[in-house]
């Protein structure tokens, strides 16, 4: 007779594959992606309080969308969304997907803090390195995203970079990219905590502008934080 395998308590696991590798208990939330398809906006700013689920469910939209080669079919089969249509199911692992999330940043000055935002930027070019060898860069390009992998561009250019990598994959994989962003707020609360609001706010939203402003590479963004920093105008774009 088979075993079978006694579910477990998801604490502390934010990441749905581990989730779901892990037999853990979880609440269907999937009917979000159907959602998330749905909506016309290209850009959907969720906010919700701390504990919230955010970062799980975000990470549940990076496995479905994300073009990594990976067959992640397993892991939503048995969920509701695959309960939708082949127009839902069409979509699962169709389009490159730039997720990066700004947790921990938390940092006490904006020099730490640019330090920290530049190097986890230049983490997600590095799982994007392949690009810097094709030739759907032009030479400027080119430099701008060496210089962007390698922590070494100037800050103008981390200021577009993540418009440079979204305009690289769509030209590489000739598919429209998803950006998602989670806790885009962290870094411009602590920014506000510790008297750099200005730097902070001036960067991030020029960051965020070429990401998901005009940007036509752009099929969906979604972002995620705790409030809507509104005063700043960060999201006039």
């Amino acid at each position: 007779m088979r075993e079978i395998r006694k579910k477990g308590m998801p604490i502390g696991i934010s990441d749905y594959k581990n989730l779901i590798d892990r037999n853990a208990y979880y609440v269907d939330k999937t009917l979000l992606i159907k959602d998330i398809i749905n909506d016309e906006s290209e850009t959907i700013v969720l906010t919700r309080p701390r504990r919230f689920g955010k970062t799980l469910n975000l990470s549940m939209l990076y496995y479905y969308f994300n073009n990594s080669g990976d067959d992640n079919t397993y892991l939503f089969k048995d969920k509701k969304i695959f309960q939708q249509g082949e127009r839902y199911i069409s979509e699962l692992g169709k389009y490159p997907v730039m997720y990066l999330t700004f947790k921990d940043i938390k940092q006490r000055t904006w020099e730490y803090c640019y330090n920290r935002l530049i190097s986890d930027i230049s983490s997600l070019f590095t799982k994007y390195r392949y690009l810097k060898d094709s030739d759907v860069l032009f030479d400027t390009e080119k430099q701008d995203f060496i210089d962007i992998l390698k922590g070494k561009a100037d800050i103008v250019a981390y200021s577009k970079s993540l418009k440079i990598l979204s305009s690289a994959l769509e030209k590489y994989h000739k598919e429209k990219v998803m950006i998602f962003i989670d806790e885009y707020d962290t870094p411009l609360n602590a920014a506000h905590t510790n008297d750099y609001q200005r730097e902070a706010v001036d960067f991030m939203r020029e960051l965020l502008s070429g990401a998901f402003k005009d940007n036509n590479s752009l099929k969906k963004g979604v972002i995620t934080g705790i409030n809507r920093i509104a005063k700043e105008n960060i999201f006039s774009g």
